[in-house]
C-alpha cells in the first residue's frame, strides 16, 4: 500500500528555478563584485547553485572604499538541495549569506519560481500520481467527518 502525499502547501521541490531580485549596498571593504562572488559562492554549497547573475551596479559601487551604494542583483537560482515550502525560504538563505558577508541585511528582496521542478506543484503542472491536494479531500470526506463528530457527541449520552 501506497502513502498519500498531500499537496497544495507551496511545495518548490529540487530541480526548481527561482528568480531573486535584491538591492544590497557596498562596504568599505567589499565591492559590488565581492559582495556577488561570495554569495554566490556561498549559496552553491547550500544547495542553491546560482545560474545566472546580474547587477546594475555602476563603477562607483565596484570602487573599495565606496560605503552604503546601493546596487541591484538578480539571481537565477536552481534548487539542488531538498526543496523549499516556499520560495521565500530560499530568499531568506540568500539575505542570510549577504548579511554574513556583509554584516548588513539587504535593503529590499523578492523571490519567485520560474519553473518547478519534478513533481512541483507551480502553475499549470499536474499533481504528481499517488498524491492529494488537502482541500479535495476534506471535501470529499465532509459526510465521514461529520458522522464521526455527531457519534463522537451523541453517541456518549445515548450509552
Amino acid at each position: 500500500m501506497g502513502y498519500v502525499t498531500l499537496r497544495g502547501f507551496g511545495d518548490v521541490p529540487t530541480g526548481s528555478f527561482l528568480k531573486y531580485q535584491g538591492q544590497w549596498q557596498t562596504t568599505q571593504t567589499q565591492s559590488a563584485a565581492d559582495i556577488i562572488q561570495a554569495v554566490t559562492s556561498a549559496l552553491a554549497s547550500d544547495g542553491l547553485p546560482v545560474v545566472n547573475a546580474s547587477s546594475d551596479a555602476g563603477a562607483k559601487a565596484m570602487i573599495l572604499g565606496a560605503f552604503g551604494v546601493a546596487f541591484n542583483v538578480t539571481l537565477v537560482l536552481q534548487i539542488s538541495g531538498p526543496g523549499f515550502a516556499q520560495a521565500s525560504d530560499a530568499g531568506s538563505i540568500v539575505n542570510h549569506e549577504v548579511y554574513t558577508f556583509t554584516g548588513l541585511m539587504p535593503l529590499s528582496s523578492s523571490v519567485s519560481v520560474s519553473s518547478t521542478g519534478p513533481g512541483g506543484t507551480g502553475a499549470g503542472a499536474p499533481p504528481p500520481p499517488g498524491s492529494i491536494d488537502l482541500g479535495t479531500w476534506l471535501q470529499d470526506n465532509a459526510f465521514w467527518i461529520g458522522l464521526g463528530v455527531v457519534a463522537a457527541v451523541v453517541l456518549p449520552k445515548i450509552l
